[in-house]
């Protein structure tokens, strides 16, 4: 077992990214300073965390109805936790770990409480109980005590998220902890295993592709129909790639170990095709809002992800996506190694 203390590169990496991601969202409302004052609780908590990997393990996950499930004692009981990376929106942003519980059951006694009010788009007015937690979690390969999380109640379950699958009793969801690691994610034999910095690792018959990490997601880059676009790594997702249908999306990338920021512009003229359908209706944008949308769904077979050439399947150009997004329907017909340290990702396809 390699036992690693991660408070300080987490401090920096939440301070810079996450954190205020939840201030700016905060900062809208008219509770800011409450909900201020509980994201840095949440960082001082931060503290206590230990965290600790057990290396070069092979470990199975549950793959079912297009998400990833890994198998957790939380507090000497054993789940099915929903693995999310790559949420679209402001997700759970602060807290690894999130336990989302019925609003008739009263609230657990937590370190700190919040209490927020909010109107949600063709529907009443929903009340939402939020408390910070310490939670012990351990899987076949990882340890952690004092994982700061997040348990949540809200006045209507319908809103809840619908990726943590009736397995998850629960609904605890475990967020992007794990890629600070170097993570072979294997749907070959639907397992993880993790490596540290200095671990060699065998990149026979994978395939290198462009990827980029910053605050605003982890991204692969990908070519539809010879257009470049960075597409999120979102493990949320079940289609298998969506994109704006006009959309100016920032693009960054290294360049010669620069690191250099552009625009991608989408428009769906250069990518329309003859049998493509048209779909409207409601879909949900957040947590918060039903959106009405117009969805054109498309087969094609014009892709490229690094040497992989004529991939197969559908994009989904939607209105109100604000950015390109790859789901577990792609995601889920490779294995992968992601290399956080070295900014490196490798691809195999599955047989």
């Amino acid at each position: 077992m390699k036992k690693v203390l991660l408070y300080s590169v987490l401090s920096i990496l939440l301070s810079s990214c996450k954190v205020f991601s939840f201030l700016g969202e905060a900062a809208k409302e008219p509770s800011a300073i409450k909900q201020i004052d509980f994201c840095l609780k949440g960082m001082r908590m931060m503290k206590k965390m230990d965290l600790n990997y057990y290396y070069g393990k092979k470990s199975p996950f549950v793959f079912e109805n297009n998400a990833i499930f890994i198998p957790c004692k939380i507090n000497d009981t054993t789940y099915l936790v929903f693995y999310e990376n790559g949420s679209i929106g402001l997700g759970t942003t602060l807290g690894f770990l999130t336990e989302k519980i019925s609003g008739n059951v009263e609230l657990p006694k937590c370190n700190k409480t919040i209490k927020l009010k909010k109107e949600r788009k063709m529907k009443n007015k929903i009340f939402i109980k939020s408390g910070l937690k310490y939670y012990d979690v351990e899987s076949d390969f990882f340890n952690f005590k004092n994982l700061v999380s997040v348990v949540t109640s809200t006045s209507n379950d319908t809103i809840i998220s619908k990726s943590a699958s009736e397995k998850s009793q629960n609904r605890f969801v475990m967020n992007d902890i794990l890629f600070d690691n170097v993570m072979f994610l294997s749907f070959s034999d639907t397992t993880i295993t993790l490596f540290d910095s200095i671990s060699v690792y065998d990149t026979t018959g994978f395939t290198f592709v462009k990827s980029l990490s910053l605050c605003t997601g982890f991204t692969i880059f990908l070519t539809v129909d010879s257009i470049e676009y960075a597409f999120l790594f979102s493990t949320v997702s079940k289609e298998f790639l969506s994109l704006p249908q006009y959309k100016k999306c920032s693009q960054c990338s290294m360049v010669d170990n620069n690191f250099k920021c552009d625009y991608a512009f989408v428009e769906y003229e250069k990518h329309k095709k003859e049998q493509d359908s048209v779909i409207e209706g409601f879909k949900e944008n957040s947590i918060f809002d039903l959106v009405m949308d117009t969805m054109i769904v498309q087969q094609t077979n014009a892709i490229t992800m690094g040497d992989l050439n004529s991939i197969t399947g559908n994009i989904l150009f939607s209105q109100k996506n604000e950015q390109p997004v790859m789901g577990m329907a792609f995601i889920s017909q490779f294995d992968w190694i992601i290399d956080m340290y070295k900014q490196k990702v490798y691809v195999k396809k599955i047989n």
